[in-house]
């Protein structure tokens, strides 16, 4: 995968979710349309699971999480099938930011800042890179 493509859709997705506390579709599928030429079948499956994972959750946290984010998992999964991420190693990505995100609210409750909505995407491409270096994998 190229490593420019998952850097301007992080940086272009993750800025905007922090600012407006929104994961836009647009930004979603025109990551996601820009990512074809890179398309394998592996990763369209572990982009299933990983969409799979997020709508569970949404639909046991009775919309507590963005719908937004839902859609994000699904282009993650495509980021982590690219790097041939298997399926068992995707419920570790998962929690590594889960955790890195619960270490972010805990900090703001501790400073005594807002308990608003966490910007959950940057969270989330930072799994991408810790996956891929956990694996070894190259991002190019």
């Amino acid at each position: 995968m190229s490593i420019l493509h998952f850097c301007l859709s992080a940086s272009l997705i993750s800025l905007h979710d922090v600012r407006f506390h929104k994961v836009r579709r647009k930004h979603v599928y025109l990551s996601l349309i820009t990512l074809l030429p890179w398309m394998k079948i592996d990763a369209l499956s572990i982009a299933i699971f990983n969409l799979g994972i997020y709508l569970l959750l949404f639909v046991l946290s009775r919309g507590k999480i963005g719908f937004g984010d839902v859609r994000l998992a699904f282009l993650i999964g495509m980021y982590l099938g690219l790097l041939e991420i298997r399926y068992s190693e995707v419920l570790l990505v998962n929690l590594i930011s889960w955790c890195a995100a619960s270490l972010f609210v805990m900090g703001r409750w501790i400073s005594n800042l807002s308990s608003g909505a966490v910007p959950f995407a940057p969270f989330m491409f930072l799994s991408v890179v810790a996956a891929a270096f956990n694996n070894g994998a190259e991002l190019l």
